[in-house]
């Protein structure tokens, strides 16, 4: 999922922070049908519930 962002050969010392930050925020908030069309965030955050 990172290379729908990142083209191939992409030195990723040259990404800041915040821009890493923001890929990992869409594949985390990508819905996937793997997941029930839910996203990784939202089946983390049921399983963090889950704990408490």
């Amino acid at each position: 999922m990172v290379r729908r962002k990142v083209p191939k050969g992409t030195n990723f010392d040259d990404k800041t922070d915040e821009e890493i930050e923001k890929i990992e925020s869409w594949i985390n908030g990508y819905p996937r049908r793997i997941h029930g069309y839910r996203s990784a965030g939202e089946l983390f955050k049921e399983e963090l519930e889950k704990l408490a």
